[in-house]
């Protein structure tokens, strides 16, 4: 099967000039078409290829989570496993992760698209003097709102750029490499590499939801150590 398209004589004088191709030269040789849809293919798909680069590498901070950071904005922190949330400032944050530490306070934060939807994150680490009993505060704009989860100090650990992260339980019964997202219901974390097992001693390996064996799992997190770390920075925001 094949089309037609037709096109105006001023349109195709531009797209002559675009392409780099004199027109007296074109109609004196009578190569014109072929030549001119060849360039105009290559020039096409150069662009999408721009573009789609573009796209994957811009992700954007909402200002809302600028405001909330620097403690302009109330933002809902969700509490009861995500049941209720409570309209709070970031410098309530310390207090709540643990009301009897004096030292609790937030360290440093990351800004990472954790979802893929091209917008960011904010991942706040929050500790004591010991840093011991804080965690981590993910930050998510959603409809013109910014909504607050508490997560276990135990994750996020070697947080990447593509927004995967090790974690383990304190039992020393699972660990492994997972990945956030965000539904109606909340947070959500979702395995990409999972270990199981007891007392630190692991016997069965998951990747992706399906059986694998010891070696296949050791292999898939050397890949993940390799990966880029996201990049920290101190708080407060200057």
């Amino acid at each position: 099967a094949s089309f037609k398209v037709k096109i105006s004589f001023r349109c195709r004088i531009w797209l002559y000039t675009l392409l780099g191709i004199r027109y007296d030269e074109v109609k004196k040789s009578g190569f014109g078409r072929g030549v001119v849809m060849k360039k105009l293919i290559t020039l096409v798909l150069a662009l999408v290829g721009v573009l789609a680069l573009v796209s994957c590498s811009s992700n954007s901070t909402p200002a809302n989570m600028q405001d909330v950071l620097k403690g302009k904005q109330l933002f809902y922190y969700a509490t009861n496993d995500g049941s209720d949330f409570a309209s709070v400032n970031i410098a309530d944050i310390p207090s709540l992760f643990n009301p009897d530490d004096a030292y609790m306070a937030i360290q440093n934060y990351a800004m990472i698209d954790l979802d893929g939807d091209g917008s960011e994150e904010a991942v706040v680490f929050v500790c004591g003097v010991t840093g011991d009993t804080g965690g981590y505060l993910v930050l998510h704009s959603s409809d013109d709102h910014v909504y607050g989860y508490r997560t276990d100090y135990r994750t996020f650990e070697n947080l990447k750029t593509d927004g995967t992260f090790i974690y383990s339980d304190d039992l020393g019964s699972k660990e492994g490499v997972a990945t956030i997202g965000f539904t109606q219901d909340g947070l959500v974390i979702t395995d990409v590499l999972s270990a199981t097992g007891q007392a630190y001693t692991m016997d069965n390996f998951m990747i992706n939801g399906k059986k694998a064996t010891q070696e296949e799992y050791n292999a898939e997190k050397e890949n993940q150590d390799l990966k880029n770390n996201v990049e920290w920075h101190e708080y407060p925001i200057s």
